[in-house]
């Protein structure tokens, strides 16, 4: 900042020169004779060498005293004092350096309102003589340091101003203060709120130094706010930083390059503490700036310091907020706000009236992940009063209106504090030596009794260092996400951060601490691992599973097509013509085919309802071949019968079930007027008829084998799930007796009932 503040005005080295060059007129005529006396002869064979010599040193010793504390010597001039000698028209002549435009903060006419108050205060509290008048001189500086120079010198030199208010922007307060320390005969006394770069706070406490006569009552530190900075990263372990900054934001505080100047003072003290960190300079009139924030910031930083405009500010926000940046919640942002004209409470500068309810929303979200630091606001209620009193002044008096809504900034009412501390100065002055205000006023005097001061100004306590400057307050900000509003969390006052009790820091994304110093996933989730598939594994796995489907789909539809296919192909179909009754002799009843079903009937109804009561009888059923076996043929008598699906389905059942233990079934025929089933033939007869028959004897081995044949035959219709009745008949095979179950008692029930069958799941008797 210093070669900044160097290239507006004169370097040092000329005003030096300017220094010597006076001081060598002082000594012309000497100067002169000592050097004709040395080109009269060599110095070692001058007689007269060794006078001039002593002459020469005690010139220089006499010389010494006469400058006291000056920078220069000059004669007093009787302006300088404030009163007359008779010691009644007293009148002290301040001179008030700052831009007649109201587009800068700490304007003429913003900031006469807080002087003409400050005069008031001082009169109603007696810190002055009633007699000493205070007349202030105005200069439009423009912000500018030749303008500021040259006002400065016709203020002091033409109206022989005892005090400079002013100037408030660093490069024109540079100019006037190096040049202060050389007007009037003991300099004259700089008092400004602006002087916020580091280099205004060197030391100024000789005449060698270069802003000697400075004294800062403002409120404002670009050092105290890089401090603050670092203090807050050290509390969060916070070490990747970036300097996100508009070169000129901000400049209606203290001029041009403010945010440069800013951002140049934290770099300094991050160097001193070996600190790294990334800058960069946002492009102002860049609307979209995305490409900005991922290429600087991306991936790479968790903090971002930004100092800007409000409306860029703004703008970064939202470009956050649609980067994923805010609802990651692993960025901070900590925006510097070098003054505020509204109070905490009313503060949201996420809205803008002039924007969608849209994207103030998305605002209002963004601004949960910054944090602000700014000048600490009196927020009592003399502060308050002083706002509304100064108010009233400017509207009356300097034709200015303050906005709705607008508080005076507590930035602007710093110099009613720099008021205050130099008529504290003065008053001491003047109660040490009431002759005091005849005389010439000793500028330098005043700057030094200002210095280590402590008194309770309007903007808080005012606390002036043994170097002139300030100890500044500052507050962090954040945003309480329920009201939208900026609330005070902590306060930063002598290099420590205190936060406020029972307030809690908000971070964004729903986090409940403060973010690692170094993105863990990042904006778009890239530094995370990636344990997902890939597109085409994931289109793969998605088109195998519809294949897979579609097989199985497929599998099941054909098999199903194919089970109705079979249903409804109805195998289990007798032909009458592939039917053929033999004359079947002492076996069966004679007869046509016609008589054969209309008796079989009978004989089979017989043969079920009486098989407990026919003891040695033993009979028959009408028989016939069915495509060269043997059949038993089984009327049904039921004259309507509806050939439905699942007796289809039944049917089939039957028809595809083989057993060594179950009688076949070879099928149906259902057509009228002739509707008989086709079983397989069992010329033994009924297990039930032997046993009764005491003719038949059996052996215990014959009785174990039945009885194992049983024993299969039921545990093969227990795996089937059937439940059947003890009806059962045998049958002889390969010269042995063998049991085999009879599956169509449904068939008998439609025989001798002509209903239909109810459970689905008998199978019948045994045979």
């Amino acid at each position: 900042a210093r070669s900044e503040c160097h290239s507006a005005v004169q370097p040092r080295s000329q005003h030096k020169s300017l220094n010597t060059k006076y001081r060598r007129s002082q000594f012309r005529n000497w100067r002169d004779w000592l050097f004709r006396a040395q080109t009269l002869q060599p110095p070692w064979r001058n007689p007269f060498m060794p006078l001039l010599t002593t002459y020469t040193l005690l010139y220089l010793l006499s010389a010494l005293p006469h400058v006291r504390a000056a920078c220069r010597e000059e004669s007093a001039r009787a302006c300088e004092a404030i009163c007359t000698p008779d010691g009644h028209d007293c009148t002290l002549r301040a001179l008030l350096l700052l831009p007649d435009d109201d587009t800068y903060t700490a304007s003429l006419r913003r900031t006469m309102p807080v002087l003409h108050l400050a005069d008031r205060y001082i009169r109603e509290n007696s810190l002055l003589p009633p007699q000493l008048n205070l007349e202030w001189m105005t200069g439009d500086v423009k912000c500018d340091a030749a303008y500021a120079s040259i006002k400065a010198m016709d203020g002091i030199v033409k109206n022989c101003a005892h005090v400079v208010f002013g100037p408030v922007c660093d490069y024109a307060l540079a100019a006037v203060s190096r040049i202060a320390k050389y007007f009037n005969s003991n300099g004259t006394p700089v008092i400004s709120i602006g002087g916020a770069t580091d280099s205004f706070e060197d030391q100024k406490t000789t005449c060698a130094d270069e802003f000697y006569m400075l004294v800062r009552p403002g409120v404002l530190s670009f050092k105290s706010l890089s401090l603050m900075i670092i203090e807050l990263m050290k509390r969060y372990n916070w070490s990747n930083s970036i300097a996100f900054y508009e070169r000129d934001g901000q400049s209606n505080a203290v001029g041009e390059h403010s945010c440069y100047l800013m951002m140049k003072s934290f770099g300094d003290e991050m160097r001193n503490l070996n600190l790294t960190f990334a800058q960069y300079s946002i492009v102002p009139e860049l609307r979209n700036r995305t490409e900005e924030l991922v290429r600087e910031i991306g991936n790479k930083h968790t903090i971002v310091i930004m100092c800007a405009e409000p409306e860029n500010i703004r703008r970064i926000m939202l470009t956050a907020e649609e980067l994923n940046m805010v609802d990651s919640g692993e960025y901070v942002f900590i925006n510097i706000e070098m003054f505020s004209h509204a109070s905490h409470i009313a503060w949201r500068p996420w809205y803008d009236k002039n924007d969608t309810t849209e994207n103030n929303e998305r605002a209002r979200k963004a601004y949960t992940a910054i944090l602000t630091l700014t000048p600490k606001q009196p927020d009592d209620e003399a502060y308050t009063t002083v706002s509304n009193k100064i108010k009233t002044i400017a509207t009356e008096k300097y034709n200015y209106t303050f906005q709705e809504n607008e508080e005076v900034s507590s930035f602007v009412i710093s110099f009613f504090d720099g008021v205050l501390l130099y008529a504290k100065a003065l008053n001491d002055s003047i109660r040490e030596d009431p002759t005091v205000l005849t005389r010439p006023i000793n500028g330098t005097d005043m700057v030094r009794r200002m210095w280590g001061r402590s008194f309770k100004g309007i903007t808080g306590n005012v606390t002036i260092d043994n170097n002139g400057d300030r100890i500044s307050a500052y507050s962090l900000l954040d945003m309480n996400p329920h009201t939208g509003s900026f609330e005070i969390v902590a306060d930063f006052i002598h290099n420590r951060l205190d936060f406020v009790p029972g307030q809690e820091i908000h971070w964004a994304g729903g986090r409940k601490e403060p973010p690692p110093s170094t993105p863990i996933c990042g904006y778009d989730g890239s530094l995370c691992p990636d344990n997902s598939l890939p597109g085409y594994a994931i289109l793969s796995i998605i088109l195998g599973v519809v294949v897979v489907l579609m097989t199985v789909g497929f599998f099941f539809g054909y098999r199903h097509y194919k089970s109705e296919a079979e249903i409804n192909s109805m195998t289990w179909k007798v032909s009458l013509s592939d039917l053929v009754c033999p004359d079947l002799g002492g076996r069966g009843i004679r007869g046509s085919f016609h008589s054969l079903v209309r008796h079989s009937s009978q004989l089979t109804l017989m043969s079920e309802d009486l098989r407990s009561l026919c003891g040695d009888r033993q009979i028959f059923i009408p028989v016939g071949m069915y495509r060269g076996c043997e059949v038993a043929i089984k009327a049904i008598e039921n004259r309507q019968i509806n050939l439905t699906r699942s007796l289809m389905l039944e049917l089939k059942s039957m028809k595809d079930l083989q057993h060594d233990h179950l009688v076949k079934f070879y099928g149906a025929c259902l057509d009228p007027p002739k509707r008989f089933l086709l079983t397989e033939y069992c010329p033994k007869g009924s297990l039930q008829d032997i046993l009764e028959n005491e003719q038949f004897q059996l052996d215990w081995m014959i009785k174990l084998s039945l009885m194992h044949d049983i024993v299969r035959g039921m545990h093969f219709f227990t795996q089937l799930g059937y439940t059947f009745a003890w009806q059962f008949e045998i049958v002889q095979l390969c010269g042995g007796f063998q049991v085999r179950f009879k599956n169509h008692r449904f068939w008998f029930a439609y025989a001798k009932a002509g209903t239909t069958r109810g459970g689905g799941k008998r199978c019948g008797g045994l045979q």
